[in-house]
Parts: C-alpha cells; structure tokens; sequence
C-alpha cells in the first residue's frame, strides 16, 4: 500500500463526544514501508509530539505527501512551532507537500550556521498550514521560512479551512478568526516569493562569481 488517508471529520454538534488521535492510532500504520502519501484529518489536532514524528520517519523512509490536520475544527494551542519545521525536514527529507497546524505566534529565528549544516526541504512545493495561529509578525515568519525553503524555487502556502459549512460553528467570532489568520498567512506567501526569488538571485550571483574566479 502506498497511501491511506485517515479522516474523521464529525459536525460541531457532535464535537464533545470526539477523541483526538493518539500515537497509538497510528502506530499500526508503520508496518506500511512503501508508504509514499499519509494523510490525517481530524476536528481536534492530533496528539502527536516531535519524538512521535522521528519515530514515524524512521517507519515511512519513502513518504512524499505528508498531511498532519491542519485544519482542525477546534482551535486549540498546537503542539507543533515554526522551529519544528527544522526537526520535520530531517525525518521526511522526500516530502513534497506538508500539511501541518504549528503555532506561528512567536518566532524564533534559527542561527544562520545550524542551517547552514543541514538540508532542509530540497523538495518541498507546498506548505499547507490551514488553520495554524500567527501573530503579528508576518515578515518575520516570511523570513524564516525563506530560510528553510530556500532550495524551492517555488513555493506555495496554502492556508485557511476547506471543511463544508455545516460542520463547524459559523459565529461571528469563528469565521473571523478564521479570516484573520488566512489574512496573515497570504501575507506571508507574498513575502516568501519575493525572498526566496532574492536567495535565488543571490546564488545566481555568487555561481558567476565562483566561475569568474575559477576562469
């Protein structure tokens, strides 16, 4: 089997009876070796940790689509951060799509030198992070993903919720958090393309130096 998808998605009014998933869930899912797309749906973010994803790449070593909920139904604080970014790219150096719910509110920005000795997402083309929290500091966030994706001459951010209506609370203050945070993340994207075309330009320059030198 190369790819199972894992949904289970239930109506607002039946959310207090919904369990999250747990590592246990999925540990079935690691006798799958040729696994090369998972993906996971949930109304609450999954319960898993960094130490649950190490043990999770080590299992799917060919895995190139990788969703882990996103989109939640309930807005609970993530377990994920943007730092963890840097710890998914090593255990999954295949991925090709991430979906991930992290928590962008507070930015930290990794020394330029730890970067600098590792490979971070040489494949990477799209970046879902749905419903994740972000703060103010949206170029900041453009910064720093500029600097882990900065091999993708392009790049997509898909951001914001793509559930039916009828399953989630439509109130006045969901829908506009749910606005609020798409707002942000779209900045971000417009950002990240400029920066990353930037690093592209960069590089370019430093070849032809590399060469002229070398001549």
């Amino acid at each position: 089997m190369e790819a199972v998808s894992f949904d289970v998605i239930v109506d607002i009014g039946q959310q207090d009876g919904c369990e999250p998933l747990l590592p246990e869930h999925l540990r079935p899912l690691t006798s799958l070796k040729q696994l090369t797309r998972l993906e996971l749906r949930h109304n609450l973010p999954i319960q898993i940790s960094e130490e649950d994803l190490a043990e999770f790449g080590a299992a799917f070593p060919t895995i190139e689509t990788l969703v882990l909920n996103p989109e939640p139904l309930l807005l609970t604080k993530p377990k994920f951060t943007l730092s963890s970014l840097l710890f998914v790219s090593q255990k999954f150096p295949n991925l090709s799509h991430l979906g991930i719910y992290l928590d962008a509110e507070d930015v930290t920005t990794p020394a330029p030198y730890l970067l600098a000795k590792i490979q971070i997402f040489p494949y990477l083309r799209s970046l879902n992070v749905g419903m994740s929290p972000i703060g103010e500091k949206h170029v900041s966030v453009a910064l720093f993903l500029s600097r882990i994706l900065s091999e993708s001459e392009e790049m997509v951010i898909q951001s914001g919720v793509s559930w039916y209506e009828g399953l989630f609370d439509t109130s006045g203050e969901y829908v506009e958090k749910v606005d609020q945070r798409r707002s942000k993340w779209e900045e971000v994207e417009k950002a990240l393309l400029v920066l990353l075309q930037a690093h592209k330009e960069e590089k370019g320059a430093q070849k032809c130096i590399t060469c002229g030198t070398r001549y």
